[in-house]
């Protein structure tokens, strides 16, 4: 049997919904399964994990043959041995066992913190598949990081490292939820990005892309709140070039969808009046 005929399924967790998606071993997505997430607490979590991955065992008999396993990209802290999510701080959750899925589905699994999972992707298939170091930004509701140091991935002593998004970036700054101050998550995640605009614009939108349509047409409130916005990114963006050096710095998530507005502005804010780096040196 050749193995590219074998298959596996990942699971994401997102703010509010949960994707599975069936893959074979060239990357390419067979079957893709999305439910809403109403509630975020553990049971539900679970329970909903459950039924996706059934989904997609029942889609073909050949799949139950040839399944490899399962992996779950999930935010927060992981602990991989005890097959357990620790804590998922702007989830609310906290200690999820997933050892109940390996013992129903009787397959192994493999759980990663979300932003090494995208770090993993982009270094395997992506953008940087040819160069050895790698900081991978993941902005979603809080900002995580993906680390790879000479083509492995940094964990640190208790698979903690990457948790990029509570440096602080301003003393006494926001309060942010892991109950530090000025963490640069409170500043440049989306939610910050989203709570800027309507302190400012006095509205109360709740999608960076009515955000950006306002940017576009060159409101001048949102234009600001970009700008702004762009200033705490690169804030964050400038220390870890200087502590990593690393080939790649991958941006994820939605403020991906708008590089065509952020990706110059970025550049240009990272290396201006910067003697030790360049934009050579550095990709964006």
């Amino acid at each position: 049997m050749m193995w590219k005929e074998r298959y596996s399924i990942g699971v994401d967790l997102g703010r509010d919904y949960i994707r599975a998606v069936l893959v074979n071993l060239d990357g390419k997505i067979i079957e893709d399964r999305t439910m809403e997430l109403l509630e975020i607490n553990n049971l539900e979590v679970l329970s909903i994990m459950k039924r996706l991955i059934q989904e997609l065992l029942d889609t073909s008999e050949d799949v139950h043959k040839k399944l490899l396993g399962i992996g779950f990209s999930l935010p927060g802290i992981i602990n991989e041995k005890e097959f357990r999510l620790e804590l998922a701080t702007n989830f609310r959750l906290k200690d999820i066992s997933f050892k109940e899925i390996q013992e129903e589905f009787n397959l192994p699994i493999y759980l990663e913190n979300e932003a090494n999972a995208g770090a993993l992707a982009e270094c395997k298939l992506g953008i940087a598949k040819d160069l050895s170091n790698l900081i991978y930004i993941s902005i979603t509701e809080g900002v995580g990081g993906g680390i790879i140091i000479n083509n492995d991935m940094y964990k640190g002593r208790n698979n903690k490292a990457g948790e990029i998004g509570h440096m602080t970036i301003i003393k006494g700054g926001r309060t942010c939820n892991c109950g530090k101050k000025g963490c640069w998550e409170t500043y440049a995640s989306n939610r910050a990005l989203i709570r800027d605009y309507n302190e400012k614009s006095k509205e109360n939108v709740n999608k960076i892309s009515d955000i950006i349509k306002k940017f576009e047409i060159g409101e001048e409130k949102t234009v600001q709140v970009v700008e702004d916005y762009t200033d705490y990114l690169v804030e964050g963006i400038q220390n870890l070039v200087f502590i990593f050096n690393p080939d790649y710095i991958v941006i994820g998530g939605e403020i991906s969808n708008y590089s065509s507005i952020f990706s110059d502005k970025l550049k240009a804010k990272t290396f201006n009046k910067n003697e030790f780096y360049n934009k050579e040196n550095v990709n964006i």
